[in-house]
């Protein structure tokens, strides 16, 4: 499957040094556990099996730089650099990247990006990561969610208590075909290749039910051509968490504070 417009987003960890209130994966209502590197390395070798090119591969978290192996998951996601044009690491400001992870990253054989939310007091050691990434002339996007500036108007509320919303087929419709999400990225948590982060979150918390067609199997079946025409349908139509999510119309959802804490993060 050539589709080099979109992304996918590589889950690592739902550990996170921050409890944010409005978090799109829901991070905070999940236990704290990293995904065997095993799986991720696994997953990848399936995923571009089904994907001939992409635009980017995303690694996110929870924080990605608290999962033990993420040199090596780096490492190993760079062997697919003629797959995609670069890959954006996602991190919060509170986590100084480690000596091992800026060589590896420094010397990576394709284009990376480290993408750095500033939370304002949240993010506590924003200064001390910027540095690192600027000294080792790492290539940064930082975005800013902080006292004095949200970008984009801060972030939508996606719904994530994931009560089943009654939406007419009409207003399902809207929700999906307007949806930001549905455009962007689609998410790799596990063994699993979901729609989005909320999808996934959803599933694996056992809010959302789940439903054949909506998700693949990147691990458990040997039909590669099943799992590339299931992959196709993902992104054509509403899926079964829809119909518990507030929706992301990047025009008209109303946004919140980025980063609100559901407790106080020391």
């Amino acid at each position: 499957m050539n589709n080099s417009t979109f992304r996918i987003g590589i889950m690592l960890t739902t550990r996170c040094t921050l409890k944010c209130k409005h978090c799109s994966s829901a991070i905070p209502q999940h236990d704290s556990k990293d995904i065997n590197k095993n799986i991720i390395f696994s997953s990848l070798e399936q995923i571009f099996r089904i994907f001939d090119s992409m635009e980017e591969l995303g690694i996110y978290g929870g924080e990605a730089l608290l999962h033990p192996d993420v040199d090596e998951i780096i490492l190993e996601a760079s062997k697919y650099r003629d797959k995609f044009s670069h890959i954006r690491l996602l991190t919060n400001g509170t986590i100084i990247p480690k000596i091992s992870t800026l060589d590896i990253m420094k010397n990576l054989p394709c284009k990376i990006e480290v993408m750095v939310d500033d939370y304002g007091r949240h993010s506590t050691r924003l200064d001390q990561v910027l540095s690192s990434l600027h000294e080792n002339e790492i290539t940064v996007r930082l975005i800013h969610y902080n006292e004095t500036e949200q970008y984009c108007g801060g972030w939508v509320d996606l719904g994530t208590d994931y009560s089943y919303k009654g939406y007419s087929s009409e207003d399902l419709d809207a929700v999906y075909y307007n949806c930001h999400s549905r455009k962007a990225c689609l998410v790799c948590w596990g063994p699993g290749l979901y729609q989005c982060a909320f999808a996934a979150s959803g599933a694996i918390l056992g809010r959302v039910p789940y439903v054949e067609g909506d998700w693949v199997d990147l691990l458990f079946s040997a039909d590669i051509e099943a799992k590339r025409e299931a992959a196709m349908r993902l992104g054509t139509r509403p899926v079964e968490a829809c119909k518990y999510c507030n929706g992301f119309d990047p025009e008209n959802s109303p946004r919140v504070p980025a980063a609100e804490q559901l407790q106080v993060v020391l």
